[in-house]
C-alpha cells in the first residue's frame, strides 16, 4: 500500500503513520505542520490542502493507492469568521478533486471529529 495522509501531523495522524510504517507500508504525510514525531520527517511534505495546485502536485508525484483525509479544523469555537473552517469545506473538496484525477487511488477514507454529528454519536454503517 502506498498511503497519502492529509493532516497526518496531528495526534491521530501521528499514530496512523507509526502503525502503517510498522506494517511496512509507504506513507506520505501532506500537512502544513511538521510531524509531532521527528522520526516521521522523511515522510512529510509541507502542503496546505487549500492550495489546490500544490496539493494536486503532491498527489500526482506520489501516486498513492490509498488516501486518508484527516486535515480539518476540529473545534467548534469560532463565532465570527466561518471562513476559518475552509479546510473542512474547500480543503475536502480539493482532496476529492485530486482523488478523482489520480488513477492510482483505489480507496479514500475521509474522517472527521465527533462534532460533525454530535458528541457521543456512533455511526451505524460507513455511509
Amino acid at each position: 500500500m502506498k498511503l497519502l495522509i492529509t493532516g497526518g501531523s496531528g495526534f491521530i495522524g501521528t499514530n496512523l503513520i507509526e502503525f502503517c510504517l510498522g506494517q511496512g507500508h509507504q506513507v506520505l504525510n501532506a500537512d502544513w505542520n511538521p510531524p509531532l514525531n521527528p522520526v516521521h520527517n522523511p515522510h512529510w511534505v509541507n502542503c496546505d490542502i487549500l492550495d489546490y495546485s500544490n496539493l494536486y502536485r503532491v498527489f500526482a508525484d506520489y501516486k498513492p493507492t490509498h488516501v486518508v483525509h484527516l486535515a480539518a479544523r476540529t473545534d467548534t469555537l469560532e463565532e465570527e469568521d466561518m471562513g476559518a473552517y475552509l479546510q473542512n469545506t474547500e480543503g475536502t473538496r480539493n482532496v476529492l478533486l485530486c482523488t478523482k484525477a489520480i488513477s492510482s487511488i483505489q480507496r479514500l477514507i475521509i474522517t472527521s471529529s465527533q462534532f460533525v454529528c454530535q458528541p457521543g454519536y456512533n455511526a451505524s454503517h460507513d455511509e
